[in-house]
């Protein structure tokens, strides 16, 4: 583990999910929604886009959750490596059913935290 710096990678997947609510937070969909639907639906196309990209480079280390997510916005689960991030971003969303979904991530609980840094500190 100490050869693949896990712990580097795992420190920029976070920041690159970052990133991602960062630009939905300023982009703001619901805000320009009301006047400029177009550009509302770019933005959530662009946004789904980005999901199904972090679900590919998050899988080696949430693989169950990327299944989950994968299918839960009928993503292909046999998703490989985009040949062309171009093509990839700009693929079209079109008559897309967003359906309320299960939470991906549950809050950890106070005591859930304090187990798994027994459990997983290496002491």
């Amino acid at each position: 583990l100490n050869k693949i710096e896990i712990r580097k990678a795992s420190l920029e997947l976070r920041n690159i999910w970052v990133l991602g609510n960062e630009y939905l937070q300023k982009a703001e969909p619901w805000a320009i929604f009301k006047n400029d639907v177009a550009k509302a639906k770019m933005i959530l196309g662009f946004s789904f886009c980005l999901i199904d990209f972090y679900s590919l480079i998050s899988e080696p280390f949430i693989p169950e959750s990327c299944k989950k997510i994968r299918n839960h916005f009928d993503f292909s689960l046999n998703a490989k490596w985009p040949k062309n991030f171009e093509i990839f971003f700009k693929k079209k969303l079109i008559n897309y059913n967003i359906t309320p979904s299960e939470i991906f991530f549950p809050k950890i609980t106070d005591e859930e935290k304090e187990r798994y840094q027994k459990e997983f500190s290496g002491l």
